[in-house]
């Protein structure tokens, strides 16, 4: 797998004795999302280091908070073009991409008018 680190410091993995830092408290610690993330973010044969402390972190650092808050925003921009009567069709899929940009804009203008 690699290596494990929690405040800068290295955690040995539990061998067959079954010592040290236990796996499930590798899922439970930093979440399951953000071990999914971070295992399936690099090569399968490239060397992982695990930092639980960055998996934990509620900033721009860490990327599954990253790609979390981009999604919060998102729907917050669809919630908002809905409330405005601008409707995204799923249907249409990669379509209205740029109308949804457009929307975002015009959402956007009372902060870029100040």
């Amino acid at each position: 797998m690699g290596s494990v680190t929690r405040g800068g410091e290295e955690v040995k993995l539990p061998k067959r004795a079954g010592t040290n830092f236990p796996r499930r408290d590798l899922i439970e610690h930093p979440g399951r999302d953000a071990t999914r993330w971070f295992l399936i973010a690099r090569k399968p044969d490239s060397q992982l280091t695990f930092d639980i402390d960055l998996a934990r972190q509620q900033s721009n650092d860490n990327p599954v908070f990253y790609v979390q808050y981009a999604h919060a925003r998102v729907c917050s921009l669809l919630r908002q073009a809905q409330e405005k009567g601008l409707v995204y069709e799923q249907g249409n899929g990669l379509a209205n991409l740029g109308r949804l940009a457009d929307a975002a804009s015009l959402l956007r203008m009372p902060e870029i008018s100040r």
